[in-house]
Protein backbone atom coordinates (compact mmCIF):
# COMPACT_ATOMS: atom_id res chain seq x y z
CA UNK A 1 0.00 0.00 0.00
CA UNK A 2 3.25 2.50 0.72
CA UNK A 3 4.67 1.72 -2.15
CA UNK A 4 1.67 2.69 -4.39
CA UNK A 5 1.35 5.16 -2.12
CA UNK A 6 5.14 6.28 -3.23
CA UNK A 7 4.93 5.82 -6.92
CA UNK A 8 1.76 7.81 -6.76
CA UNK A 9 4.12 10.51 -5.42
CA UNK A 10 6.37 10.51 -7.74
CA UNK A 11 4.13 10.32 -10.97
CA UNK A 12 1.99 13.03 -9.89
CA UNK A 13 5.53 14.98 -8.95
CA UNK A 14 6.69 14.84 -12.74
CA UNK A 15 3.03 15.68 -14.36
CA UNK A 16 2.67 18.47 -12.10
CA UNK A 17 6.48 19.89 -11.78
CA UNK A 18 5.32 22.88 -9.34
CA UNK A 19 6.60 22.92 -6.01
CA UNK A 20 3.94 24.59 -4.14
CA UNK A 21 1.00 22.15 -6.39
CA UNK A 22 3.30 19.21 -4.91
CA UNK A 23 3.17 19.93 -1.41
CA UNK A 24 -0.92 20.17 -1.42
CA UNK A 25 -1.02 16.86 -3.26
CA UNK A 26 1.44 15.38 -1.05
CA UNK A 27 -0.17 16.03 2.04
CA UNK A 28 -3.94 15.16 0.09
CA UNK A 29 -2.08 11.35 -0.34
CA UNK A 30 -0.31 11.18 2.97
CA UNK A 31 -4.63 11.66 3.90
CA UNK A 32 -5.23 8.28 2.36
CA UNK A 33 -2.22 6.62 3.30
CA UNK A 34 -0.94 7.26 6.54
CA UNK A 35 2.26 6.20 8.38
CA UNK A 36 1.78 3.17 11.13
CA UNK A 37 1.36 4.65 14.81
CA UNK A 38 4.06 3.79 17.05
CA UNK A 39 3.24 0.87 19.31
CA UNK A 40 2.21 1.61 22.55
CA UNK A 41 3.95 0.20 25.99
CA UNK A 42 2.26 -2.86 28.11
CA UNK A 43 0.51 -0.40 30.23
CA UNK A 44 -1.29 2.07 28.18
CA UNK A 45 -2.68 -1.41 26.27
CA UNK A 46 -4.22 -2.87 29.58
CA UNK A 47 -5.40 0.34 30.73
CA UNK A 48 -7.13 0.54 27.05
CA UNK A 49 -8.87 -2.85 27.42
CA UNK A 50 -9.75 -2.04 31.44
CA UNK A 51 -11.21 1.13 30.36
CA UNK A 52 -13.55 -0.34 27.70
CA UNK A 53 -14.66 -2.98 30.77
CA UNK A 54 -15.36 -0.35 32.80
CA UNK A 55 -17.38 1.35 30.28
CA UNK A 56 -19.29 -1.11 29.43
CA UNK A 57 -20.32 -1.88 33.24
CA UNK A 58 -21.73 1.93 33.17
CA UNK A 59 -18.42 3.61 35.07
CA UNK A 60 -17.88 6.54 33.32
CA UNK A 61 -16.15 8.82 36.13
CA UNK A 62 -12.59 9.02 33.64
CA UNK A 63 -10.68 10.51 37.21
CA UNK A 64 -11.78 7.28 39.37
CA UNK A 65 -11.31 5.23 36.51
CA UNK A 66 -7.97 5.92 35.78
CA UNK A 67 -6.83 5.61 39.32
CA UNK A 68 -8.38 2.24 39.70
CA UNK A 69 -6.65 1.15 36.85
CA UNK A 70 -3.29 2.60 37.55
CA UNK A 71 -3.33 0.64 40.84
CA UNK A 72 -4.89 -2.55 39.45
CA UNK A 73 -1.68 -2.47 37.31
CA UNK A 74 0.82 -1.72 39.83
CA UNK A 75 -0.44 -4.85 41.71
CA UNK A 76 -0.26 -7.31 38.86
CA UNK A 77 2.29 -9.89 39.50
CA UNK A 78 5.56 -9.68 36.77
CA UNK A 79 3.75 -13.32 35.02
CA UNK A 80 0.28 -11.65 34.24
CA UNK A 81 2.16 -8.69 32.91
CA UNK A 82 3.57 -10.90 30.40
CA UNK A 83 0.24 -11.12 28.28
CA UNK A 84 0.92 -7.37 27.34
CA UNK A 85 4.29 -7.21 27.44
CA UNK A 86 4.14 -10.63 24.12
CA UNK A 87 1.71 -8.37 22.99
CA UNK A 88 3.85 -4.78 22.80
CA UNK A 89 6.69 -7.29 21.25
CA UNK A 90 4.22 -8.31 18.45
CA UNK A 91 3.13 -5.27 17.75
CA UNK A 92 6.91 -3.57 17.60
CA UNK A 93 7.26 -6.42 14.56
CA UNK A 94 4.41 -5.26 12.85
CA UNK A 95 5.34 -1.79 13.11
CA UNK A 96 9.15 -2.72 11.90
CA UNK A 97 7.60 -4.81 8.72
CA UNK A 98 5.30 -2.26 8.31
CA UNK A 99 8.04 1.12 8.51
CA UNK A 100 10.24 -0.75 6.17
CA UNK A 101 7.83 -0.31 3.51
CA UNK A 102 7.58 3.27 3.76
CA UNK A 103 10.13 5.14 1.31
CA UNK A 104 11.65 7.54 2.83
CA UNK A 105 13.56 10.96 1.76
CA UNK A 106 17.57 10.68 2.65
CA UNK A 107 18.62 13.17 5.06
CA UNK A 108 21.75 14.12 7.06
CA UNK A 109 22.32 12.75 10.36
CA UNK A 110 24.20 14.44 13.31
CA UNK A 111 26.06 12.28 15.28
CA UNK A 112 26.00 14.89 18.05
CA UNK A 113 25.58 13.14 21.14
CA UNK A 114 26.70 14.90 24.07
CA UNK A 115 23.03 16.87 23.91
CA UNK A 116 21.99 13.69 25.81
CA UNK A 117 21.86 14.27 29.26
CA UNK A 118 21.59 11.75 32.46
CA UNK A 119 20.28 12.37 35.45
CA UNK A 120 23.38 12.30 37.86
CA UNK A 121 21.69 12.04 40.92
CA UNK A 122 18.70 9.25 39.59
CA UNK A 123 21.38 7.95 37.88
CA UNK A 124 23.35 7.26 40.90
CA UNK A 125 19.86 6.29 42.92
CA UNK A 126 19.55 3.75 40.49
CA UNK A 127 23.16 2.19 40.53
CA UNK A 128 22.82 2.16 43.95
CA UNK A 129 19.81 -0.20 43.88
CA UNK A 130 21.39 -2.49 41.31
CA UNK A 131 22.52 -5.72 42.69
CA UNK A 132 25.35 -6.82 40.21
CA UNK A 133 25.69 -10.22 41.90
CA UNK A 134 21.82 -11.10 40.58
CA UNK A 135 21.45 -8.74 38.25
CA UNK A 136 18.68 -7.32 39.47
CA UNK A 137 17.15 -3.88 40.47
CA UNK A 138 15.80 -3.81 44.08
CA UNK A 139 13.19 -0.89 43.77
CA UNK A 140 10.35 0.23 46.04
CA UNK A 141 10.06 -3.29 48.06
CA UNK A 142 10.10 -5.02 45.16
CA UNK A 143 13.12 -6.52 42.52
CA UNK A 144 12.93 -7.01 39.03
CA UNK A 145 15.35 -9.16 37.33
CA UNK A 146 17.04 -8.25 34.37
CA UNK A 147 17.99 -10.14 31.74
CA UNK A 148 18.94 -9.55 28.24
CA UNK A 149 15.70 -9.92 26.58
CA UNK A 150 14.79 -6.79 28.97
CA UNK A 151 17.89 -5.36 26.94
CA UNK A 152 16.62 -6.30 23.95
CA UNK A 153 13.09 -4.97 24.09
CA UNK A 154 14.43 -1.38 25.44
CA UNK A 155 17.42 -0.87 23.26
CA UNK A 156 16.32 -3.33 19.98
CA UNK A 157 19.83 -5.20 19.99
CA UNK A 158 19.43 -8.74 19.09
CA UNK A 159 20.13 -11.36 22.36
CA UNK A 160 20.63 -14.39 20.57
CA UNK A 161 23.69 -15.44 18.74
CA UNK A 162 27.50 -15.58 18.83
CA UNK A 163 29.23 -14.15 21.83
CA UNK A 164 31.42 -10.43 21.10
CA UNK A 165 34.77 -11.38 21.50
CA UNK A 166 36.81 -8.20 22.59
CA UNK A 167 39.72 -10.43 22.90
CA UNK A 168 42.68 -9.78 20.79
CA UNK A 169 46.18 -9.64 20.51
CA UNK A 170 47.80 -6.02 20.49
CA UNK A 171 50.00 -6.79 17.48
CA UNK A 172 46.04 -7.20 15.96
CA UNK A 173 44.36 -4.27 17.31
CA UNK A 174 47.51 -2.17 16.25
CA UNK A 175 47.03 -3.84 12.58
CA UNK A 176 43.36 -2.93 12.93
CA UNK A 177 44.01 0.53 13.99
CA UNK A 178 46.23 1.48 11.14
CA UNK A 179 43.74 -0.59 8.41
CA UNK A 180 41.16 1.88 9.93
CA UNK A 181 43.09 4.67 10.47
CA UNK A 182 42.50 4.77 14.16
CA UNK A 183 46.69 6.12 14.68
CA UNK A 184 46.33 7.03 18.26
CA UNK A 185 47.93 5.32 21.44
CA UNK A 186 45.77 3.57 23.99
CA UNK A 187 42.08 4.44 24.19
CA UNK A 188 40.37 5.35 21.05
CA UNK A 189 38.60 9.16 20.93
CA UNK A 190 34.93 9.57 20.61
CA UNK A 191 35.34 12.48 18.44
CA UNK A 192 37.75 10.69 16.52
CA UNK A 193 35.59 8.58 15.41
CA UNK A 194 32.94 10.88 15.32
CA UNK A 195 34.97 13.25 12.86
CA UNK A 196 35.96 9.91 10.43
CA UNK A 197 32.20 9.23 10.22
CA UNK A 198 31.32 12.44 8.63
CA UNK A 199 34.30 12.42 6.28
CA UNK A 200 33.13 9.09 4.83
CA UNK A 201 31.80 9.17 1.42
CA UNK A 202 30.79 5.26 1.12
CA UNK A 203 28.74 2.73 3.28
CA UNK A 204 31.25 0.08 3.30
CA UNK A 205 33.39 -2.03 5.93
CA UNK A 206 34.89 0.84 6.79
CA UNK A 207 32.16 2.84 8.10
CA UNK A 208 30.43 -0.30 9.19
CA UNK A 209 33.18 -0.87 11.92
CA UNK A 210 33.76 2.45 12.47
CA UNK A 211 30.14 3.34 12.89
CA UNK A 212 29.97 0.42 15.27
CA UNK A 213 32.63 1.47 17.67
CA UNK A 214 31.03 4.97 17.93
CA UNK A 215 27.66 3.59 19.56
CA UNK A 216 29.28 1.11 21.38
CA UNK A 217 31.56 4.28 23.10
CA UNK A 218 28.33 6.94 23.40
CA UNK A 219 25.79 4.39 23.97
CA UNK A 220 25.86 0.60 24.20
CA UNK A 221 28.87 0.56 26.09
CA UNK A 222 29.98 3.86 27.03
CA UNK A 223 32.61 5.36 29.75
CA UNK A 224 32.86 8.19 32.15
CA UNK A 225 35.10 9.40 29.34
CA UNK A 226 35.20 10.38 25.77
CA UNK A 227 36.92 7.16 24.75
CA UNK A 228 36.29 3.92 23.90
CA UNK A 229 37.80 1.05 25.25
CA UNK A 230 40.97 -0.25 22.68
CA UNK A 231 40.13 -3.28 23.35
CA UNK A 232 36.81 -3.00 21.57
CA UNK A 233 38.73 -3.02 18.19
CA UNK A 234 38.95 -6.51 18.24
CA UNK A 235 35.35 -6.46 17.02
CA UNK A 236 36.14 -5.40 14.12
CA UNK A 237 38.02 -8.86 13.12
CA UNK A 238 34.69 -10.05 12.34
CA UNK A 239 32.94 -7.18 10.53
CA UNK A 240 30.84 -10.01 8.54
CA UNK A 241 29.57 -11.73 11.95
CA UNK A 242 28.29 -8.41 13.01
CA UNK A 243 23.70 -9.19 12.30
CA UNK A 244 25.33 -13.20 14.52
CA UNK A 245 26.14 -11.72 16.99
CA UNK A 246 24.79 -11.39 20.72
CA UNK A 247 24.96 -7.34 21.48
CA UNK A 248 22.65 -6.95 24.10
CA UNK A 249 24.65 -9.49 26.50
CA UNK A 250 28.06 -7.41 25.64
CA UNK A 251 25.60 -4.26 26.99
CA UNK A 252 24.20 -6.67 29.81
CA UNK A 253 27.79 -7.72 30.82
CA UNK A 254 29.43 -4.50 30.76
CA UNK A 255 27.01 -2.47 32.84
CA UNK A 256 27.26 -5.01 35.62
CA UNK A 257 31.22 -5.31 35.34
CA UNK A 258 30.73 -1.02 35.52
CA UNK A 259 28.83 -1.01 38.41
CA UNK A 260 31.21 -4.03 40.45
CA UNK A 261 33.84 -1.58 40.05
CA UNK A 262 32.23 1.47 40.84
CA UNK A 263 31.11 0.15 44.07
CA UNK A 264 34.17 -2.56 44.76
CA UNK A 265 36.71 -0.21 43.68
CA UNK A 266 35.10 2.76 44.44
CA UNK A 267 35.46 4.36 41.33
CA UNK A 268 34.17 7.92 40.47
CA UNK A 269 32.28 7.30 37.46
CA UNK A 270 30.51 4.13 36.16
CA UNK A 271 30.83 2.59 33.05
CA UNK A 272 27.69 1.25 31.00
CA UNK A 273 24.97 1.74 29.80
CA UNK A 274 23.11 4.25 32.41
CA UNK A 275 20.62 5.31 30.03
CA UNK A 276 19.01 1.07 29.48
CA UNK A 277 18.47 1.37 33.43
CA UNK A 278 16.82 4.04 33.60
CA UNK A 279 14.54 3.49 30.66
CA UNK A 280 14.70 -0.27 32.57
CA UNK A 281 12.70 1.64 35.59
CA UNK A 282 10.29 3.78 33.95
CA UNK A 283 9.01 0.84 32.02
CA UNK A 284 8.29 -1.32 34.79
CA UNK A 285 7.34 1.21 37.83
CA UNK A 286 4.90 3.62 37.97
CA UNK A 287 6.75 6.72 38.11
CA UNK A 288 3.97 9.30 39.22
CA UNK A 289 3.53 6.80 42.26
CA UNK A 290 7.07 6.06 42.96
CA UNK A 291 8.88 9.17 41.73
CA UNK A 292 9.53 10.43 45.65
CA UNK A 293 11.60 7.06 46.21
CA UNK A 294 14.44 8.78 43.77
CA UNK A 295 14.99 11.52 46.55
CA UNK A 296 15.27 9.34 49.67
Amino acid sequence: MYVIAYLVFISCYIEIGVWGEWKILKSRVLSKFPPPKRPVGPFLIYYKKQLELMKSKGIVDKISTTKEIREKWMNLDEDSKLEYKKEVRENFEKYANLSHNIPHKARKVSLYTRSIQLNRDFCKWLVDHFDHNSCALDICGRRLPISTKDVEFILGVKSSGVDVSIVASAEEINHICQQHGLNVVGDIPINLLEGKLKEMKTSGKEFVGCFVLFVLGTLLCPTPKPYIKRSFISILLNIDEFKSLNWAKLVLDFLIRGVCKYKEKNRVGVSGCLLFLMLFYFEHVNVETNIEHVSK
